[in-house]
């Protein structure tokens, strides 16, 4: 059956086109999310399906309504190829569960009861490609989704994949630059932007670091990764990359500052009381400060790696050469934040901590499976983090 069929066969609920996207969008806003140390809205307007454009290849919106056709809730579904050892295999991240209360519900859709048969019969779906690996991330500080997560009557099984963080750089420490040099010092790292003759390579980097990674994103082939981005991303180029090379002109390391706002802006509604005394200081230095109300501006670290042979000094010496190639960047004034994704697996606080004034977002990566299946990824097993790019989350 079909992607339609599968999801004929639960009540109050269909898969969404372009035509619902008012419909979805004042769910969306209704139903709006919180969470982290800022007290935030997203918001996709005015188009809802521009994000998951930006997300990955394919995409479906599940859309709750009761028999009389009022919108009660929502799920998205996006997918991508990933590597698992050296064969190809479709990844489905479910994101934006949102419903109304169960008091006011009138809809008997069973989010548990849809999930579990996902699990169970979701590679057998024409359109999801033989997917096995679902996978969802909710920020530690949302209460409800934390609780979901350990509830115990969830008919499926849930499983931790990585915990990481959002970081965002507000602003550079007193004498955060002299720390980052002194990284460097003693080691050959020269940082450049990437031009057009950079693209072949910078593809083999990226995939051959992906290949070492579970779920990685895949760079080569008909499920090319690079140039996707530069074709579905808006104001996304070649020339977005920062390159980290040798004397030998080795690729090290890169990544890609990209904003994302066209398809997702974020809304302050209030600081919490710790937050505004680092909004004091980062005012007191110059910085751009949002206050309740503005739109927050973000600049994300994207397409992120660094050689995964280099040993813990290098790998910093490289990190903080991009960094330092950023912040010269005169762009890096005009938002608010720079955001990096930390994970556990492989922390870079020991380069960003001493430098700048940060505030973490701590959230969790996490599996669905059906019970008592084997989980092919966690990252307590791994060697480097699972492929997972935190701002297409």
């Amino acid at each position: 059956m079909d992607v339609t069929q599968f999801v004929a066969q639960f009540p109050n609920v269909r898969v969404a086109t372009h035509a619902d996207n008012a419909t979805i969008l004042e769910l969306y806003r209704r139903l709006s999310m919180q969470g982290g140390a800022f007290n935030i809205q997203f918001v996709k307007d005015p188009d809802y399906f521009r994000f998951l454009r930006y997300e990955g290849p394919e995409h479906y919106v599940l859309l709750i309504e009761s028999p009389d056709g009022v919108a009660e809730g929502m799920a998205t579904l996006v997918m991508r190829p990933g590597y698992v050892g050296d064969a190809v295999e479709w990844v489905g991240h479910w994101s934006d569960l949102r419903f109304i209360r169960g008091r006011d519900r009138r809809s008997t859709f069973d989010w548990k009861v849809f999930m579990a048969a996902v699990c169970e019969r979701g590679h057998e779906v024409e359109g999801w490609h033989g997917c096995k690996h679902w996978l969802g991330s909710f920020v530690m500080a949302n209460e409800r989704a934390r609780a979901a997560f350990t509830a115990q009557d969830t008919p499926f099984d849930i499983t931790s994949v990585a915990s990481y963080q959002m970081v965002n750089l507000l602003a550079h420490r007193p004498f955060g630059r002299n720390k980052l040099r002194q990284l460097r010092r003693g080691s050959a790292v020269n940082v450049r932007k990437a031009n057009t003759q950079d693209i072949e390579r910078l593809r083999a980097f990226l995939d051959a670091q992906s290949r070492q990674r579970a779920l990685g994103y895949v760079y080569q082939g008909e499920h090319d990764e690079l140039t996707r981005r530069l074709q579905s991303w808006d104001d996304f180029s070649i020339e977005s990359f920062y390159l980290a090379e040798d004397d030998d002109g080795t690729l090290l390391g890169c990544f890609a500052p990209w904003d994302l706002s066209p398809g997702r802006r974020i809304v302050v509604d209030d600081f919490p009381t710790s937050m505004r005394v680092a909004a004091s200081v980062a005012r007191g230095l110059g910085k751009a400060v949002p206050r309740p109300g503005d739109e927050l501006r973000i600049l994300y670290l994207t397409t992120q790696e660094i050689d995964h042979t280099l040993g813990a000094g290098d790998r910093r010496a490289v990190f903080a050469a991009l960094l330092e190639g950023l912040y010269s960047d005169p762009r890096v004034g005009e938002y608010h934040m720079v955001a990096m994704t930390d994970y556990d697996r492989e922390t870079l606080l020991d380069v960003v901590d001493p430098a700048y004034f940060t505030q973490k977002t701590p959230t969790l990566l996490y599996a669905m499976t059906a019970q008592g299946a084997t989980v092919p990824v966690n990252e307590a097993r791994l060697r480097v983090h699972a492929g997972h790019e935190m701002c297409l989350t």
